[in-house]
């Protein structure tokens, strides 16, 4: 394994963004859900729901957290 990819211990915030490996075991999946607060395109709603109707398009992100047990 690459060095760059993998660490010894839980991934720190100066890891955001970048790809790594993990070596654990799985204990809880959620289903994916859409995260509003990141800017990627996600399946646009077809109807504005803001009641003026004049509101920019939402940006949103999928993702699915995880659960893993360390080895």
């Amino acid at each position: 394994m690459c060095p760059e990819l993998t660490r010894d211990h839980i991934p720190k915030a100066r890891d955001v963004g970048h790809f790594l490996s993990v070596t654990g075991t799985v204990i809880r999946t959620s289903v994916t859900k859409a995260s509003f607060e990141q800017f990627y395109t996600f399946a646009p709603p077809t109807s504005c729901p803001n009641e003026d109707g004049d509101a920019p398009p939402a940006a949103c992100k999928d993702y699915q957290e995880i659960k893993i047990q360390e080895q």
